[in-house]
């Protein structure tokens, strides 16, 4: 089965990251960084967001969809960012 991460030479694809270990990749480029920082910060902000909404009053239900957009929406644009980007 073939890596979606893993970069391609002959791909249209530059890499961002550089696998430096089996589950250790660290960015190689300036917009691997960014897309890194972004996914850091974007997962960070979950706490303060998850405490304004909950002080203002908010629905349960928009709390938890702030949680979802950061925990599983951060991740998953992050991944969908590096997919072939991986210099292995």
């Amino acid at each position: 089965m073939k890596d979606p991460f893993a970069w391609d030479p002959a791909g249209p694809k530059e890499p961002w990251f550089e696998q430096t270990g089996p589950l250790h990749m660290r960015p190689i480029t300036r917009k691997g960084r960014v897309v890194l920082w972004s996914t850091i910060f974007g997962m960070a902000a979950s706490i303060p967001l998850t405490l304004i909404a909950g002080y203002s009053g908010a629905h349960v239900a928009l709390i938890v969809a702030v949680l979802v957009a950061c925990f599983v929406g951060a991740p998953a644009w992050f991944l969908w960012q590096t997919c072939g980007r991986v210099k292995v």
